[in-house]
């Protein structure tokens, strides 16, 4: 897993599957997390089960140079006004999984403040999942020989390659320990669509590439 250079303090606002999953992530990273959360909320022992810090909103945000609105959207605009607004860094960050609030203008965010909308897409398991989870490198000199047997039985100029992606967790475990390359055959459509892997749902065979 990547591991980031300690630099930002992040408060994440809310324990849900969503919350869980970013603040551990980005513990397990190398930032400095704290988890705002109201003083009787239930996710409170989950995360301190987890070892992470726990803190009421106010508290987590007042030490935060990014805070994280990991919570429901129609709950946005009163937390915020109570509780994030009052104990805000001039120059904090706003970190939003979703774009609802500040699209339909639910809060207004303080002209000092950054906003970024970074949105996991999957849910709060899988992301957590996903990190834990090695990323399929394929090994050089085994994708040369792929790529020289995919050219002498479709034609070199079917030979691509695709955008990186994580081929299948069960590879990337396989392949820590014996060198492999992840290849599709009969996924390189010719007329300008976009290269999709199998068992994605826009997945289209290409006759002409087998």
């Amino acid at each position: 897993m990547a591991r980031a250079r300690k630099a930002k303090s992040v408060a994440v606002i809310g324990y849900g599957s969503q919350g869980r999953a970013i603040a551990l992530n980005l513990r397990d990273s190398g930032f400095d997390v704290v988890v705002g959360l109201r003083p009787r909320s239930k996710s409170r022992r989950r995360a301190q089960r987890d070892r992470v810090a726990v803190a009421t909103v106010p508290k987590a945000v007042a030490g935060a140079d990014i805070v994280c609105f990991a919570f429901p959207d129609h709950l946005h605009a009163r937390v915020f006004e109570r509780s994030i607004a009052p104990s805000l860094r001039p120059q904090a960050t706003l970190w939003f999984l979703h774009a609802t609030s500040v699209h339909f203008k639910l809060l207004t965010p303080p002209r000092t403040c950054d906003v970024v909308l970074v949105a996991p897409h999957a849910p709060g398991n899988a992301v957590r999942d996903e990190y834990l989870t090695p990323a399929v490198l394929n090994d050089s000199k085994v994708t040369a020989i792929a790529r020289e047997i995919g050219a002498a039985i479709g034609g070199a100029e079917r030979v691509i390659a695709p955008p990186p992606l994580t081929g299948s967790e069960d590879a990337a475990f396989f392949w820590q320990r014996v060198p492999g390359c992840y290849a599709f055959l009969g996924a390189a459509p010719t007329d300008g669509r976009p290269v999709v892997p199998i068992h994605n749902p826009k997945f289209d065979l290409d006759e002409a590439a087998l």
